[in-house]
């Protein structure tokens, strides 16, 4: 599995030293009501609008290091993107925050940007601090869908085809296009 978070700068990976996810299973959006509303059910029924709302989720992690310092340090990483998250959302300030995930290593890497997030301990954390290690639980908000891998589009006109470009001009005549397929 892969689960990190990220701005692009820093990334604090949610799976493997310091922290080990103990429980991360993605929520989907809960659906609009026209969705099952009789109209849209029927033959030929439509839906005439949709919307989606973001995703709040919970991560469960259990956070291990060599002494109570470098443990405090590793969650304020941690709290810190989640605060950039909230900063570019409500401030626009920053950068955007992503939480990327794969089901498995080899699979493609999907990622969600993040609209807030907090990290509140769990029940035991003052009594394993001393021991460098606590158990968290990360909740954030993301928006309702994953983007994936971008795909490059063959595009074509007179002056070629294929993948890497083709040339488009801002006019069009015998020469110069400024369209492609």
């Amino acid at each position: 599995m892969y689960l990190r978070v990220t701005d692009g700068t820093t990334t604090v990976n949610l799976v493997g030293g310091p922290f080990y996810r103990t429980k991360y299973v993605p929520t989907p959006p809960k659906p609009d009501s026209l969705e099952y509303s009789p109209g849209a059910q029927a033959d030929g029924g439509e839906v005439a609008s949709v919307t989606r709302p973001h995703v709040t989720e919970t991560c469960e992690l259990a956070v291990v290091q060599t002494t109570g310092d470098n443990l405090a340090g590793s969650l304020h990483q941690l709290e810190t993107l989640l605060l950039g998250a909230w900063e570019y959302t409500n401030k626009k300030g920053g950068s955007r925050v992503y939480v990327e995930f794969a089901a498995e290593d080899d699979d493609d890497v999907y990622r969600s940007e993040l609209l807030w997030g907090f990290v509140s301990p769990g029940v035991d954390t003052l009594s394993t601090w001393c021991a460098a290690s606590a158990e968290v639980t990360v909740t954030w908000r993301r928006r309702f869908y994953w983007e994936g891998p971008e795909t490059e589009l063959s595009l074509s006109n007179s002056h070629g085809s294929g993948t890497g470009g083709v040339t488009v001009y801002n006019h069009y005549d015998s020469s110069n296009d400024n369209w492609v397929d």
